[in-house]
């Protein structure tokens, strides 16, 4: 095997490798600024419509669901339907507890603080924050770690063979 073909398996195993870390830091970096950006939206009161899960996936042995919380608001009259908790992703689980744990805060009925955009008010959330849960900030350090030290064994096996 030549320099150059050892060279381009090296850059292939490299993008591979990063472009996890890469692109749930790109997802991190877009959320962070929404945040940011919602400091200065205004808050109305809200009702909660729905609340449950919703399937994403159905299989015979289960699925992937997602927390399903619906509320209505107005603003300058004008009535407006939203889904969006926060700023952060739920991403569809088949981890059950977790999905009715992010939605049992909010019983139908329920009268909520809505948060939207004055510019946009159909934009809104009923959380400014976005939430990283433990279980999420671990997979996202142990995938940078496995990807570090992948690239430091790419690099001793290319340093050994030339």
């Amino acid at each position: 095997m030549s320099q150059d073909d050892l060279n381009i398996i090296l850059i292939v195993a490299l993008v591979l490798i990063l472009d996890v870390p890469i692109i749930l830091t790109i997802m991190i970096y877009i959320g962070r600024r929404r945040m940011n950006a919602a400091e200065n939206w205004k808050m109305t009161f809200g009702e909660i419509v729905e609340s449950g899960l919703r399937a994403v996936k159905k299989r015979r042995k289960g699925g992937t669901y997602v927390p399903n919380v619906v509320y209505q608001y107005e603003v300058g009259g004008e009535d407006y339907r939203n889904n969006r908790i926060h700023f952060g992703f739920n991403p569809p689980t088949s981890v059950l507890p977790w999905v009715e744990a992010v939605a049992a805060p909010y019983p139908v009925g329920k009268r909520v603080n809505v948060y939207y955009d004055p510019q946009n008010p159909a934009h809104s959330v009923l959380e400014k924050a976005a939430p990283l849960s433990k279980p999420m900030r671990v997979a996202f350090l142990a995938m940078i770690a496995a990807s570090a030290s992948t690239i430091v064994v790419l690099i001793v096996v290319l340093l050994i063979v030339n």
